[in-house]
């Protein structure tokens, strides 16, 4: 999606100002705790998990918290909290520009970075 930040053929990070039809160039961005600071998301009292209000909705992206695995690098997994006492609708292995898609079709706006990182 245009405005994702993705990594280009030369392992610069880059924000994406058109999608051509072609982008098998192009890698995902892996979620670290810097990216999340820098969209806004807050660190809960959970271990390392954090968190942003998406309008009625909490999305909440933690460090193989939610998935239980025991992998050699961390993971990011993303679970939006209904409230209400419910389970967490999702479960995924997210990146960057995948938490900006599911922020965006959540609430219909950009996931906005506090500063720009540079490119």
């Amino acid at each position: 999606m245009v405005g994702n930040y993705v990594k280009d053929p030369y392992d610069n990070t880059i924000r994406l100002v058109s999608v051509e039809k072609d982008a098998s160039m192009l890698r995902p961005l892996p979620i670290t705790e810097e990216w999340l600071n820098d969209f806004g998301f807050e660190k809960t009292q959970r271990r390392d998990a954090h968190v942003i209000n998406v309008g009625e909705y909490y999305l909440y992206v933690a460090v193989n918290a939610f998935s239980g695995t025991l992998e050699k690098d961390p993971s990011w997994h993303c679970s939006v909290d209904t409230g209400y006492g419910s389970q967490p609708m999702s479960i995924m292995k997210m990146y960057v520009h995948e938490l900006q898609n599911l922020f965006f079709a959540l609430t219909g706006t950009e996931l906005k970075i506090k500063k720009e990182v540079s490119v």
